[in-house]
């Protein structure tokens, strides 16, 4: 894919926050009022949706297995997910 056709891909994706990107590159996230959106592949289709609101920062295990989430407005502000089976797997203070 050519790279004015790859930026016009990422600029329909609108976020809350400057859009990050995982260690590797493989996944785009998103950070919105409402969710976290990660997207990847050659078209950039969603690949995850996390349905928390106000969501802060967002950061990933360096082998991209494990994401972490930042909510610093909820009673239990860190929660972790399984990014590949798309599960919550812990959340702590």
């Amino acid at each position: 894919m050519p790279d004015e056709e790859r930026l016009a891909n990422i600029q329909r994706f609108n976020s809350d926050q400057p859009f990050l990107w995982s260690p590797k590159g493989t996944y785009m996230v998103l950070i919105k009022s409402d969710k976290v959106e990660f997207v990847g592949g050659s078209t950039m289709k969603p690949i995850l949706t996390i349905n928390e609101p106000k969501v802060e920062t967002v950061i990933f295990s360096p082998c991209e297995r494990y994401v972490m989430v930042y909510l610093p407005k909820n009673e239990m502000p860190y929660a972790v997910w399984n990014f590949v089976t798309h599960e919550k797997i812990r959340e702590f203070e």
